[in-house]
């Protein structure tokens, strides 16, 4: 078997690694997994997403999952407002960089191959009771309805949690359920206690400044 020539991936850029492994059904990034991708530490991905609002992500559980849409949106924003990340357009030939990065997404296991796309051309708004899509998680490629564990598989989360946080037992569960969770998982949607005991959306207090 012939093995690919990985200089030949330098001319790849990085949202088209992406969009390749999202067709793949690799939707979804842990906080480690996108440190990788944007060459971040663990540490500034978490401040990205809770302090500086740079970066969309959900809590699922006790981990964050961040859509792929959201690290392409990261990166546009670092390569145009801060230029620490010059690589989107492939430009730079035979980087080092570029390379251990196709290494890396290819390793990645995959989500699952989503058996459709966009499910509705638009979801129905969301009223003043309920959380608001800030995301547009609506616009990602995935199944009108699948099994718990397909659900799990694509989120990368225990089956067990999908189950519980949409509230069902059965093992089909279709796209309009787990949207609904995912909506209220956002970020930008977790409720932080008030002074008068009230829940309002905001996202979660940032950590200390280990500059302070």
């Amino acid at each position: 078997m012939v093995q690919p020539d990985l200089f030949s991936y330098c001319r790849i850029s990085t949202r088209e690694l992406l969009l390749g492994k999202a067709r793949e059904g690799l939707i979804f990034y842990g906080i480690a997994q996108t440190a990788a991708i944007t060459g971040k530490t663990p540490f500034e991905i978490r401040y990205a997403i809770i302090a500086t609002y740079h970066l969309d992500a959900l809590r699922l559980g006790d981990e964050y999952r961040i859509p792929y849409t959201a690290i392409l949106d990261y990166l546009d924003y670092l390569e145009n407002k801060t230029g620490e990340f010059t690589e989107m357009d492939g430009s730079k030939d035979c980087d080092p960089g570029r390379i251990g990065l196709y290494r890396y997404l290819s390793q990645l296991p995959h989500g699952h191959a989503p058996s459709g796309r966009c499910p509705f051309d638009r979801m129905e708004g969301k009223t003043e009771q309920s959380p608001q899509d800030w995301y547009s998680l609506q616009s990602l490629p995935f199944p009108f309805s699948a099994r718990a564990s397909v659900w799990a598989m694509i989120l990368g989360v225990p089956t067990d949690l999908v189950k519980e946080s949409v509230g069902t037992c059965s093992e089909d569960i279709s796209w309009p359920e787990i949207y609904d969770w995912l909506v209220e998982s956002e970020v930008i949607n977790l409720p932080v206690s008030s002074e008068s005991g009230e829940s309002k959306p905001k996202r979660e207090t940032a950590p200390p400044s280990l500059f302070d």
